[in-house]
Formats: structure tokens, C-alpha cells, sequence
């Protein structure tokens, strides 16, 4: 063990000296001083675990501007080395020797995340931020800090999508589309990666299409190029995209019209969506959106049954059944999607919902409720019953019968009552709602909510 030690010691001074010799010869950054204070001590309070600490540290980088930046491209680049253990156990053995490191990733994401404050300042650190897309550590805080640089990340990230990196690529191109109005090149250098080798990055270029280029002859092909990739959430999200840009051409309508008999639901959802904002057919969407209820998205179905509204009533006993079977968490807060759908179609779901009511379950009675909440003045028809169901034994059922009769014109004094009930729900949400009502309803008394 004795033995050994010289031999350790001396690899560890070799390492040492490697160490300072290559800190020698690298060119340093700039390091302008604020307030008796050094940019680099500055940039290294961003990673102190005190509030106050990293707050004083943002506000004198922001008053170094430019100046200031070729530290916190330091610390982007930053990086663990292998040998980080073995120089810090040197501090405890060599005499005068001080070796500090951090946690590389927590530098980076500082750092970036300072740089997004300098905003058009921060400019020269583009590149830097670029290459942190490639890391899901990471990329949030640059996407969020080449945003607010703007215009000057356009060059970076027109080149960032020809990067190996898939994630680079995908992410550059979501920047593109939230950077507004693009230059020629831009708009052709996004209209490309529709032909990428990796389906996220199409995937994200056909949802970028749509948004992020203005009118262009080459968009829609592109996006019909899409509509037929190999890959189901390529096509899904190019439906989506020619959906949103409206253009109601033949080759869009063929294209629609062919996504309704695609072999997968998310697609099929997508080309019915997209078709109804195109061309108002409820008789082709709405079976394409009842049939797919029962998958995975059809949660989404249901929502955009709701959007169709009243022609979507066709599918009132599909969405019933659903709405038998959907549970939520907190339902009040988070209606079931069936019970929003079943509400924006209107009164001639009320018939069916009366049926509802009266259901074994009292998460399918509540959702009743809740659908007919969603139809105001329309439910009335539904008021004998509600009031039935402010004696019902469910509390959660009682309180929405409450909350959900005075938006439809009902008012008595049973009512009240049962509104002060719910001045006692457990959910604070519930009890703030119930209070509004009386408010309205009993101007005249005095109603207090308890926050606790």
C-alpha cells in the first residue's frame, strides 16, 4: 500500500500539471468586472442554491449586457471531465492546489436560461445554444433563450437541420415556426425536412408547415407529401396542419377523404376534423369520430363531436354510452369529454341525459349533470329532475345538481339551501363556485367562503 503511494502521487501531479498547462495555453474568455466583481464569479453565483444570491447574480449580468456574455458561453460549454474525482482529491493532498468543479448540466441550464434574459444581447452564444438541443437535459432552457434572441438564431438553426442529432433537427425545426415571418431560404429549408429520414422531424415539419410559412406555393404538396407518409402520426399531424390552413383545394379534399378509411384512429381523427373545418360535412365526419369513441383518442373525438355541435347529434348514443363508462379525477374541475360533447350538441341530447339521471352510478348521474350544465338555459326541460337530484344520496351529485341549476334559469329557495351546502365541499373550487351563485341569486344575504 506504502508502496504504491509514490507512484499515485506522482500520476496525480502529472495529471495536475496536463491540467494547468492546457488552462495556460487555451485562450481565455473575457472577463469584464461589475461592481468589484469579475463576470465569471458573477456567472458562477447563477448555480448557488440561494434565491437572493442567483437574483444578484442575473441582475449584474444584465447590467454587463454583451460584455458578459463570453462567460456564460463558458459555462454552456461546460462539461464533467473524467478525471473531475481524481483533481478534487488532490485538494486534499497537495498543498495550495484548489480545484472547483460543478454539476455540468445545472452550468448549462443557468446559463442558457441567463442568456434567454439578455435576449438579442446573447446573440454570440447562439451556436452554443444550439448544440444543447441535442440533449433533453437541456434543450427547454435554450429553445426558450433562442426564442427570445429571435431573428439573429435564424442562420444557426437553418443549418441545425441538417445536424446528425434527430433531436437537434426536430427541435429546429419547431424554432423556425415560432419565429414568425420567414426569409425565402428559411421557408425552404423547413419545406425539406418533410422528406427527413426521421419521422419526428417530419412529423414536427408538418406541424410546422402550417404556422410557421407564410403563403407559399410549395406548402400544400408538402403537406399532402405528409398526408401519405409511411409513419401514422406523420400523416395525423399533416391532416392537422391542412385542417388548419382551410384551403379547400381538390387535391386537399381527396386527400381528407381518403385519411377518413385510414387503418389508424389517430389519423382518421385528425382527416375528420380537418374536413369538417373545410368543408362543414357533419355526414362524413361525425360517423368517422363516433365510430373511433372507443379508442384511444377517443377523448379527442368526443371534443370535436362537441365542436361540430348540433349536427354532430347522430352520435348522442354513442357518446351516452361513453359517458356511462368515462371517469375523470375531480369531475367538476375536469368534466368528462363526453359530457362537454353531449352539451355543445344541445337540447336534443337533453332526452337521452334525463335517462342518465336516474343511473345506478353516481359518477354517470354527476357527468349527466355536468352535460347539462354545459347547455344553459337549453336544459330546462331537465330542471324536475335536478331539483329530484339535490336530495340525491352522492354529495358530488348533489352539489352539481345545485351549482348547475341557477345557469339554467332555476331559482328557489331550495336551491339556496343546497348552495350553502356547498359552501362545505371539500373542493375549494366548488365552494367559491357556489358562492358566486348566491351572490347572484341572494344579493340581499351575506355569504363567506371559508379559503380552508
Amino acid at each position: 500500500m506504502n508502496a504504491r503511494l509514490p507512484l499515485l502521487s506522482a500520476a496525480g501531479l502529472a495529471l495536475a500539471t496536463l491540467f494547468f498547462l492546457s488552462v495556460a495555453f487555451v485562450r481565455r474568455a473575457p472577463d469584464p468586472s461589475f461592481g468589484g466583481r469579475y463576470a465569471s464569479e458573477w456567472a458562477r453565483d447563477l448555480l448557488s442554491a440561494d434565491y437572493k444570491t442567483r437574483s444578484d447574480a442575473q441582475g449584474a449580468l444584465q447590467r454587463l449586457g454583451e460584455a458578459g456574455v463570453p462567460q456564460l458561453r463558458v459555462m454552456v460549454r461546460k462539461e464533467n471531465l473524467p478525471w473531475d474525482g481524481l483533481l478534487q482529491r488532490l485538494n486534499r493532498v497537495v498543498p495550495g492546489f484548489n480545484y472547483r468543479t460543478c454539476d455540468a448540466i445545472l452550468a448549462r441550464q443557468r446559463a442558457a436560461e441567463m442568456l434567454g434574459l439578455l435576449g438579442v444581447q446573447g446573440r454570440s452564444a447562439v451556436p452554443e445554444l444550439i448544440a444543447l438541443l441535442a440533449n433533453d437535459q437541456t434543450d427547454a432552457e435554450a429553445e426558450r433563450a433562442l426564442v427570445r434572441i429571435g431573428a439573429d438564431s435564424i442562420p444557426a438553426l437553418e443549418l441545425a437541420l441538417h445536424s446528425r442529432n434527430t433531436d437537434a433537427r426536430r427541435r429546429s425545426v419547431s424554432l423556425l415556426g415560432e419565429m414568425g415571418n420567414l426569409s425565402k431560404t428559411s421557408r425552404t429549408a423547413l419545406l425539406a425536412t418533410a422528406r427527413d429520414p426521421a419521422a419526428v422531424v417530419r412529423k414536427q415539419a408538418a406541424a410546422t408547415l402550417c404556422r410557421a410559412t407564410t403563403a407559399s406555393e410549395a406548402v400544400l404538396p408538402a403537406l399532402l407529401l405528409l398526408s401519405a407518409d409511411s409513419a401514422p402520426e406523420v400523416r395525423a399531424a399533416a391532416f392537422a396542419s391542412l385542417g388548419s390552413l382551410g384551403q379547400r383545394t381538390e387535391p386537399v379534399v381527396f386527400a381528407l377523404r381518403r385519411g377518413l378509411s385510414d387503418s389508424k384512429s389517430v389519423v382518421q381523427l385528425q382527416a375528420a376534423k380537418a374536413l369538417w373545418r373545410i368543408e362543414r360535412n357533419g355526414a362524413l365526419a361525425v360517423p368517422v369520430l363516433t365510430r373511433i369513441l372507443g379508442t384511444s383518442v377517443g377523448w379527442e373525438a368526443a371534443y370535436a363531436l362537441g365542436e361540430i355541435g348540433t349536427y354532430a347529434s347522430n352520435a348522442i348514443p354513442a357518446l351516452v354510452k361513453v359517458l356511462r363508462e368515462e371517469r375523470v379525477p375531480r369531475a367538476f374541475r375536469t368534466p368528462p369529454s363526453s359530457a362537454y360533447a353531449l352539451g355543445q350538441i344541445g337540447e336534443s341530447a337533453v332526452p337521452a341525459l334525463l335517462r342518465v339521471l336516474t343511473d345506478n352510478e353516481p359518477a354517470a348521474r354527476l357527468s349527466a349533470v355536468l352535460a347539462l350544465g354545459f347547455m344553459g338555459k337549453k336544459a330546462q326541460p331537465a330542471v324536475p329532475k335536478l331539483l329530484a337530484l339535490l336530495r340525491d344520496r352522492d354529495t358530488d351529485v348533489r352539489h352539481a345538481a345545485a351549482l348547475t341549476l341557477p345557469g339554467i334559469g332555476a331559482n328557489s329557495e331550495e336551491i339556496i339551501e343546497a348552495l350553502s351546502d356547498c359552501l362545505q365541499a371539500d373542493d375549494i373550487y366548488m365552494r367559491f363556485t357556489a358562492a358566486e351563485a348566491l351572490r347572484e341569486i341572494a344579493p340581499d344575504r351575506h355569504w363567506v367562503v371559508n379559503p380552508e
